[in-house]
């Protein structure tokens, strides 16, 4: 066999293949042995009727089978041959086969670029926290004290902005042909986030017992995406209207929300969590400047099949967002293909930055301890309320567990390049 290897770019590879024509002979002998098993011709028992003569009968499909055959081997022991790692199946193309002659074609495929990386060990960039304030802890406790309000029962008056209705939901888009969407005892918070003025103006005045129909024509830039521009036909009935009854800013209240001795504790935890979540954001935009410096210093060519594969991620987020949300994707007025597009420089940058830690971290021979891929496979089951050996063989399928280790390996290396400190 014949191989010549031509590098198209730094992450394009095309292999040039020539397969004797006796090996393509020898290839087609066993298909149409293979044929013969499984065939019944007249006058013959199944898979006992001459090799000869289903060989002259299935002659193109013999020699299909023979040519796959070969182009899938050769072309795997063309890439063990030369050290070749494809990212994907090799895509196969200018085929060229007449019987008796050498079958020759050619495979295109990625791999990986050779990264040599450099100017990446004298950065001189640290993460820099915010100094916390006092008025940003009296922020946060006063979020606290909002989210332990009850809800009290209105019984002397009609609804107003703010209340929360215990309601059975039923809308039509457009007019009231055809099924309605029903949402059974919902809590609707009335003036809550994303509601049009027109929705709150139709409950405002609504009391326990009551129906009401209205419909609201939304806008064509209303922020919910899936109710731009649509009319909307509302039948509400409410079944209670609640107020949130806020506690008072004490230390029963640091007691009720937690395992507080008094207000003080709490103040002092929600000062160190306001801290964790600070020095989360400075390193945040640490590593971003450090990306930014290496992809400046490394410039890159980025194989394309890793660019989809990080768009197919990034949608996929998306995607699973709405879901949580409650809106099916398929419903969104959104143009897949120009999204596709609009992601593509951000998961280029995104490819680039992964394959130049992933160079230092060969560079300086970075491993990851045992230990620290146990933890985080332990926490990555705990979030996934899985075991740890459910998680582990779910990762195993996908090539998963190879990808956890390469993101501890790139966190050690950001820590090396953020810090100083040796790995």
């Amino acid at each position: 066999m014949k191989v010549e290897v031509s590098q198209l770019n730094s992450c394009r590879r095309e292999l040039r293949i020539e397969v004797p024509a006796e090996t393509v002979e020898e290839e087609i002998g066993r298909a149409a042995r293979r044929v013969a098993r499984s065939v019944r011709l007249p006058g013959f028992r199944k898979g006992k009727a001459p090799v000869p003569i289903v060989r002259t009968r299935y002659a193109k499909a013999i020699q299909e089978e023979a040519v796959e055959h070969l182009m899938r081997h050769s072309t795997q022991d063309a890439l063990q041959k030369e050290g070749l790692d494809p990212l994907h199946a090799p895509r196969v193309s200018s085929l060229d086969y007449k019987p008796g002659e050498p079958l020759s074609f050619r495979a295109v495929f990625e791999v990986r670029p050779a990264i040599e990386p450099k100017a990446y060990d004298k950065l001189g960039i640290k993460p820099k926290p915010e100094k916390v304030t006092e008025e940003q802890v009296d922020e946060r406790l006063e979020a606290v004290r909002q989210s332990a309000a009850r809800m009290v029962p209105v019984e002397d008056r009609a609804a107003k902005k703010g209340d929360i209705l215990l309601a059975d939901m039923r809308w039509w888009r457009g007019s009231r042909q055809g099924k309605p969407t029903e949402r059974p005892k919902v809590n609707l918070e009335l003036g809550g986030e994303g509601q049009h003025e027109a929705f709150i103006e139709a409950l405002e005045g609504v009391e326990p017992g009551q129906v009401k129909e209205f419909e609201v024509q939304y806008p064509k830039d209303f922020k919910a995406q899936e109710l731009a521009g649509a009319k909307i036909l509302y039948r509400v009935k409410v079944h209670a209207v609640r107020e949130r009854q806020v506690p008072e800013l004490n230390d029963e209240l640091a007691k009720q929300v937690g395992e507080f001795a008094d207000l003080t504790a709490l103040r002092a935890e929600i000062r160190k969590g306001l801290e964790h979540e600070a020095e989360s954001r400075a390193r945040e935009e640490a590593v971003r400047r450090v990306i930014e410096k290496l992809l400046e210093a490394n410039p890159i060519e980025v194989p394309e099949v890793m660019v989809e594969a990080q768009i197919d991620d990034q949608l996929e987020e998306v995607a699973r967002a709405l879901v949580a949300q409650g809106v099916p994707p398929d419903k969104l007025k959104v143009d897949w293909t120009k999204e596709r597009e609009r992601m593509r420089e951000s998961a280029q940058r995104n490819v680039a930055a992964r394959l130049v830690l992933d160079a230092i971290a060969d560079q300086r021979k970075v491993e990851v301890p045992a230990k620290d891929l146990d933890a985080r496979f332990e926490r990555e089951a705990q979030r996934a309320r899985l075991s740890v050996a459910a998680l582990k063989a779910r990762l195993d399928k996908t090539g998963g567990t190879v990808a956890v280790e390469r993101q501890i390996r790139r966190e050690r290396v950001l820590d090396f390049l953020l810090t100083g400190v040796n790995i």
